[in-house]
């Protein structure tokens, strides 16, 4: 078994699709990441994990006869919620380009779309229509940096719906306005700055 650090984009997906072993035995190998965080399915940048060998398999085929075998890819779930001063914005169609095609969506009751992508995927773009326009969103599927860092916040505060400034991790006035409308949403009235309750808020919401 060898090891590998991670790159910033990199997750367990993507890895497990490239090196040819299942994501759960990938994650079996690295259970000591559950220790250093909330969740050992979180990888960040410099991590070293351990990348075992690939699974052999074999099959019993008669011979002088001609056999197809095909490798499934491995596939992973993209899911997205989209929401209006809280509300969900259900009912509208959505058109996903990812993996070389086009998928035609529609937000649930929910708000929520959920569509099977390969684990290799890193972007697709998603147009929403809406009644006053098309609305175009390009997404980096995976590329999400901690939250303890600048770029991890401003990536949380983007996809959560109060940021819309570049990924830059300057947290200049247009992030910290960002981070106060936030916390004005969540009624977080006595928090300053980015303190511990505005990170819980937010891995809350976020998710991770």
């Amino acid at each position: 078994m060898r090891k590998e650090k991670i790159s910033p984009s990199e997750h367990f997906d993507e890895l497990a699709a490239r090196h040819g072993v299942t994501v759960e035995k990938l994650k079996r190998k690295n259970l000591h990441l559950d220790k250093d965080r909330k969740s050992g399915s979180l990888l960040n940048p410099g991590d070293e994990i351990n990348i075992p060998g690939k699974e052999r398999q074999t099959f019993n085929r008669p011979t002088d006869v001609k056999h197809s075998f095909k490798k499934k890819s491995p596939k992973k779930k993209l899911r997205l919620q989209f929401l209006e001063e809280g509300k969900p914005r259900d009912g509208l169609s959505a058109k996903l380009s990812v993996d070389g095609e086009d998928r035609d969506l529609a937000t649930d009751g929910e708000g929520k779309l959920e569509v099977e992508i390969e684990a290799i995927t890193t972007s697709a773009i998603l147009i929403l229509e809406t009644e006053v326009g098309p609305e175009e969103y390009h997404l980096q599927i995976g590329d999400k940096d901690p939250i303890s860092t600048d770029r991890g916040l401003q990536t949380r505060l983007s996809n959560l719906g109060f940021y819309g400034g570049n990924i830059d991790g300057d947290l200049g006035p247009v992030t910290n306005e960002a981070l106060a409308c936030f916390q004005y949403f969540h009624e977080l009235y006595d928090s300053v700055g980015f303190d511990s309750k505005s990170r819980d808020k937010i891995e809350s919401e976020y998710g991770c």
